[in-house]
């Protein structure tokens, strides 16, 4: 079936013997004198190529429909009508193909053993090696992603994607389920997450893939529609990230009703404007600005947040008269301004403004937070300052009530004797 020379090997197909073109020496040396006949051109025009259904079907069969692959063509003419096509590919390999104008098969292969032992020498060699340069994945060489992504085709590269190349194939064949699931819930989270303020640079940046997938799996690329298919292991990766502020990149703005409500708390219990701004490194100004815009960007809402978590329950400096007195004006500005205290909020960021069903009326028309009350009068961790000046009028009066001393008043609201006495005498006087 096969015969060899010095320089090439040529073998018979098993196809063409078995329906008769090549199965009688008379057969085969036909074929083998229309080999010698041939003449080769890399220009299928001056040929007369195949323009049967069958012979174009079996020529993109042998070159796997990359015609990119020909090389060489060549034709001649055999008896009875029937032509012997010859086909070179990229490797110097040569496929015969008897076209019968109704049908065509391959009936001789011709692989130069030159050829052979230059491609074994160079996958010994291996091909360039390339090192990732991709700024968010950091591939590494034996890995398919690198012989795809960086065009690496060193030696492990290669084996790599053969290796994967082949268990790909094995599946399919075998009929088990594909590694992939559909992208269209992975592509609609992706559209929540940007409608929110986190885009396709930040999540790259949270999921470590690329942006470069990450924007054909929404858009697409060079006019092919987005992708339909990714892997679980990546659906998984985008579907954890959540929407929240610490996702967010720096510069993206967020709503400003947590950051609002934070600072007015801060400055309900004695927090001075000049203070926090001092506390965050910034101007007065500047922070007024983040207390009125509607947004804010996640960078100064994070840091307002961290700022907030360290002196909600910290008293502010008041050793001097003029600490003090800041402090009584920050808090009068928040009483006239209906500032909440830190206790007044359940959940600081979606808590709904209180609405006066939850609150106590007093008599000069102050609303009073009945829960910070209690946890006042229950000895809770509630200090003085974190209620407002009705608040601790109220509380004041209650625990006096149930026959409270100055001095038990003023060691369960952290607070001095002399506040307490001076609270008590404007309770008395009203």
């Amino acid at each position: 079936m096969n015969s060899c020379t010095h320089e090439v090997r040529l073998c018979w197909t098993q196809l063409g013997i078995r329906m008769g073109y090549t199965s009688t020496q008379v057969l085969r040396e036909q074929i083998l004198a229309a080999r010698t006949r041939m003449r080769w051109t890399q220009s299928p025009s001056d040929v007369p190529y195949p323009d049967a259904p069958a012979a174009r079907a079996v020529i993109n069969a042998v070159f796997a429909h990359r015609p990119d692959q020909l090389r060489l063509l060549a034709v001649a003419e055999l008896a009875g009508g029937r032509r012997l096509i010859g086909l070179q590919d990229a490797y110097g390999t040569r496929s015969y193909v008897l076209d019968l104008g109704a049908e065509a098969i391959v009936v001789l292969t011709e692989v130069s053993k030159v050829k052979v032992a230059q491609r074994r020498a160079q996958r010994a060699e291996g091909g360039p090696q390339q090192d990732c340069r991709h700024p968010c994945a950091h591939h590494v060489h034996g890995t398919r992603a690198a012989y795809v992504k960086d065009r690496c085709r060193c030696t492990p590269c290669r084996a790599a994607n053969t290796a994967a190349s082949n268990a790909h194939h094995r599946e399919r064949t075998f009929g088990r389920p594909s590694p992939f699931t559909g992208a269209g819930p992975t592509r609609a989270h992706i559209g929540r997450l940007r409608a929110e303020g986190i885009g396709i640079d930040q999540i790259a940046k949270l999921t470590s893939i690329s942006t470069g997938y990450l924007r054909e799996l929404v858009y697409g690329r060079a006019g092919r529609p987005p992708i339909q298919r990714v892997r679980p292991e990546t659906a998984q990766r985008l579907l954890r990230v959540q929407i929240s502020d610490a996702n967010r990149a720096a510069a993206s703005h967020v709503n400003a009703t947590g950051t609002h409500r934070r600072l007015q708390a801060l400055v309900a219990i004695g927090w001075t404007q000049t203070a926090l701004a001092a506390e965050l490194g910034r101007s007065a100004t500047n922070l007024k600005r983040s207390m009125t815009s509607k947004s804010v960007t996640a960078h100064t809402a994070r840091r307002v947040t961290k700022l907030y978590e360290r002196l909600w329950n910290i008293q502010p400096p008041h050793a001097t008269t003029a600490q003090r007195a800041a402090i009584d004006a920050a808090r009068a500005r928040a009483a006239r301004h209906g500032w909440r205290p830190p206790l007044a909020w359940d959940d600081i960021d979606t808590d709904p403004d209180p609405h006066p069903a939850n609150q106590v009326e007093d008599a000069k028309g102050d609303y009073l937070d009945e829960i910070a009350l209690e946890l006042a009068l229950a000895g809770d961790g509630v200090r003085l300052e974190h209620l407002t000046p009705a608040e601790q009028q109220e509380v004041i009066r209650r625990l006096t009530e149930r026959g409270k001393s100055i001095r038990d008043i003023a060691d369960q609201l952290a607070t001095t004797k002399r506040t307490v006495s001076r609270r008590r005498r404007r309770v008395q006087a009203a």
